[in-house]
């Protein structure tokens, strides 16, 4: 029974420093100022509000004024990253266009994953590029937000409702793949497309909001983070006593 709690133990205070790590990302929360410390901002592509807020004081605007223009943030380049965003969108009634769209990129800026929300046959669909085309991601779609006025302008008068996406992805040479969660909706095993396959630079080490066309939607960002998945060997040392705790107690 000793033996038994120790470990119990010893798991429970490991899971949780791994838990507890710090984001990669700075500023996630926008709350910083001068605004959009950390992030590399383009013309025209982003800007804070605090109007329209999906948690704090602060959230990330992403105009429909720029195409193509958009908001990242570099952070060291990971192998396996779990990566976490708030966003929330209007209601698209111009089929194809987009309302949402994030993209991770390999430290050499490597395009490795690009998803976005589009309206599709009547639905808010999240889907991602496969290489040649967006394909909707099973079931996943998101949650809109009434438009008042149907201005397309983010104000204090918007019940914002928020979604909440979250990206486990692993890269490596022999094949990389990733679980998606939308509102706690899952799915899982999805093959990563490799943009450059031949590249050696296997990790994700970029994060990016967009909009493509004047045509798509302004949306709100919050609370964005990118956490490390610890590999065995970098695991706190408390798990690799556990094994040499068990041997001693069979003794």
């Amino acid at each position: 029974m000793i033996r038994i709690h120790a470990i119990v133990l010893i798991i429970a205070l490991n899971l949780g420093a791994a838990a507890a790590q710090a984001s990669l990302i700075q500023n996630g929360d926008f709350e910083s100022s001068p605004n959009l410390t950390n992030w590399t901002v383009e013309p025209n592509s982003g800007a804070i509000t605090t109007t329209s807020v999906i948690s704090g004081a602060k959230s990330l605007i992403i105009n429909d004024t720029n195409a193509g223009a958009g908001v990242s943030q570099s952070f060291t380049g990971q192998a396996e990253v779990v990566i976490k965003a708030d966003f929330a969108v209007f209601a698209s009634t111009v089929e194809g266009a987009r309302t949402f769209n994030m993209t991770l990129r390999a430290p050499d800026n490597t395009l490795r994953m690009n998803l976005r929300v589009v309206l599709d046959n009547g639905n808010q669909a999240l889907q991602a590029y496969n290489g040649s085309a967006f394909v909707n991601l099973g079931s996943l779609t998101a949650n809109t937000t009434v438009d008042v006025g149907d201005d397309h302008l983010w104000s204090a008068a918007e019940s914002i409702v928020i979604n909440t996406l979250v990206v486990h992805a692993h890269m490596a040479p022999s094949g990389s793949n990733y679980d998606v969660t939308l509102n706690n909706q899952t799915v899982t095993g999805l093959s990563l497309f490799q943009f450059n396959p031949t590249t050696t630079n296997f990790k994700i080490g970029n994060v990016r909001f967009q909009n493509f066309s004047t045509t798509d939607s302004p949306y709100l960002v919050d609370n964005v983070s990118v956490n490390v998945i610890p590999t065995p060997a970098a695991l706190p040392a408390g798990l690799a006593m556990m094994g040499l705790l068990t041997m001693r107690r069979r003794k």
